[in-house]
């Protein structure tokens, strides 16, 4: 049920943004000249489930959420190409292991997400539009460089040196789209996108929407 969820609200909402502009497009067509490495890389993630994600850090969770988005998204652009050229009404099994593949790395961006505030009855829909509007928020704001971001160095020394760490909770620069450091649970000691940003990513987006998506969107 989620594949073919996924499937759905991923396709039709990147397809709608990238014919909103010329400029948009033109990044589609430079991510599809990865969509073999990242094919690659897709049936990597796919083979090993459960290894970890990337998040002791406000940097590595935000790269780790943008990246696993754009593979994703580029992996399934070409699984879309490819079943486009493939005659007859069924799937073939290569485009069914690509969307997979796309899909597992979906679901590895929304790991990067502070879902404990969610409904298990709305988990699945509010993941994965969270998921959505959060990489279009971003995809249209200023991000600082990510030498600039605090990394697992940064915050391990905040963490031995100082009384109270500076570097327990990060926001994007003007805005309040928050990564915070899990203090329990089974994640604890993770960076992850707060409840408070999960919340508020509705009105967050309505206000950027219009917004230009960056050139380097999709890196």
């Amino acid at each position: 049920m989620f594949l073919i969820r996924f499937i759905t609200i991923f396709l039709t909402a990147t397809l709608i943004v990238i014919s909103a502009s010329a400029q948009e497009v033109s990044t589609v067509e430079s991510a599809s000249t990865r969509s073999k490495d990242d094919s690659s890389f897709a049936s990597v993630t796919a083979q090993h489930p459960l290894k970890p994600l990337d998040t002791p850090s406000p940097r590595a969770s935000l790269e780790s959420f943008i990246d696993n988005v754009n593979r994703s998204y580029s992996v399934l652009m070409a699984a879309h190409r490819k079943n486009l050229k493939t005659p007859g009404f069924l799937t073939s099994e290569a485009v069914e292991k690509m969307t997979n593949n796309a899909a597992c790395l979906f679901e590895r961006a929304i790991g990067c997400l502070n879902l404990s505030q969610v409904p298990v009855a709305r988990m699945e829909d509010v993941s994965c539009q969270a998921t959505l509007k959060l990489k279009e928020i971003l995809d249209r704001i200023e991000l600082p460089p990510f030498d600039q971001i605090p990394d697992a160095e940064a915050v391990a020394k905040e963490l031995e040196e100082k009384k109270y760490p500076r570097f327990l909770r990060w926001i994007v620069p003007n805005t309040n789209i928050e990564i915070a450091r899990m203090v329990d649970g089974p994640r604890k000691g993770e960076f992850l996108f707060t409840p408070q940003t999960i919340d508020r990513l509705d009105a967050y987006y309505g206000k950027v929407q219009n917004l230009p998506c960056k050139v380097n969107a999709f890196r």
